[in-house]
């Protein structure tokens, strides 16, 4: 396979797996949201070194949050919107400290949200709306809204979190607890409707 840098393919009809093989390709930023493409992440495409973007949003990509991006620390950006994405995410996504954008709304992920986000000062925007995540955001994610480095001109600033902070109807409460100054948009977990927050 010829090597390239980007490797752009949104909204085409490919079907079947993600080729294994752009693994050895070289490449750098892996686009394919928006077609019909089954199965899991292949490992050896998600430990690349390489890569630095991957969107397979809009896609039927299932399996885990894949375990190797862990040891890829320099990932910036991961897009899964709208997949079938399950299971929970590791403490270990603190190591990702490269990362600047963590799209997985509409997926089958559950359990808590790691403290260890936390350590994600690059953080730019986060959407966890439209999963089974429960109880509440931690401080140490939520301190990521207000991150100056005084080092640097501009401020280091988690400017999207969304979560399903919104209370049901069958309920009356949220299926995740949002500090006020926290989320920058709550949905309702059960209907998908989201309301920008005033803090």
């Amino acid at each position: 396979m010829a090597t390239t840098e980007f490797l752009y393919l949104q909204k085409n009809r490919f079907v079947g797996e993600i080729p294994v093989e752009l693994a050895d390709s070289g490449v750098s930023s892996v686009l394919l949201a928006k077609n019909s493409l089954v199965g899991k992440i292949p490992a050896e495409l998600a430990k690349s070194p390489n890569i630095r973007t991957m969107d397979v949003s809009d896609n039927q990509i299932t399996g885990t949050f894949p375990e190797e991006f862990y040891d890829n620390p320099k990932l910036i950006v991961f897009h899964a919107k709208d997949c079938q994405l399950s299971g929970t995410i590791s403490t270990r996504i603190g190591e990702i400290t490269y990362l600047r954008e963590l799209h997985l709304r509409d997926n089958n992920l559950n359990g808590t949200i790691p403290t260890e986000f936390g350590n994600l000062a690059k953080l730019e925007e986060l959407w966890l709306e439209g999963n089974d995540f429960t109880e509440s955001i931690p401080d140490e994610l939520c301190a990521l809204r207000t991150n100056v480095d005084s080092t640097i001109t501009s401020p280091l600033l988690l400017y999207q979190l969304k979560a399903d902070c919104l209370p049901t109807e069958s309920t009356g409460d949220p299926q995740i607890q949002c500090p006020v100054g926290c989320c920058t948009e709550c949905c309702d977990a059960e209907t998908g409707d989201c309301e920008p927050t005033e803090g």
